[in-house]
């Protein structure tokens, strides 16, 4: 899975101008992981993104469960993905999340492409292609 994120921040100092990006695979919630299994580890993934002060977070191999899991730890957070399966809910993440008092979703769009990205594709094996999450946010610009 691939993610790609850009992000844009207009403020009056310097500091506001920076922001913390993140790329996160969680693995997925496999039961046969045992100790390693999704409901030992969700704590940690939440105070992993908290203690590096992420801004945006580009999140591979999250279920909808994890998405779920990962809103309510992190309520500064909002997020934006489709589940590859079915462009709704079934199937892996590749999900961005951004943190809510600095940005403001403005397009946001996904596809599915072969090894080079040139052009879209469906398949039945969809696990054979990449998947793609984007979005475009600021908070506080002007845009027309």
């Amino acid at each position: 899975m691939g993610i790609a994120a850009a992000a844009q921040t207009i403020a009056s100092d310097s500091a506001a101008h920076s922001f913390n990006v993140m790329s996160f695979n969680i693995r997925y919630n496999n039961t046969d992981d045992g100790v390693n299994a999704w409901p030992n580890r969700k704590a940690l993934v939440a105070n992993t993104i908290r203690f590096h002060q992420a801004d945006l977070v580009g999140l591979q191999e999250a279920l909808q469960g994890q998405m779920e899991n990962l809103s309510r730890e992190l309520p500064e957070f909002k997020w934006v993905g489709v589940g590859r399966d079915d462009g709704k809910t079934k199937g892996e993440y590749a999900a961005i999340m951004s943190r809510r008092e600095r940005f403001e979703l403005l397009e946001r769009g996904r596809t599915t492409c072969n090894e080079n990205c040139a052009r879209p594709f469906r398949t039945a094996a969809a696990w054979a292609g990449v998947d793609v999450s984007w979005l475009w946010q600021s908070r506080g610009a002007h845009v027309d």
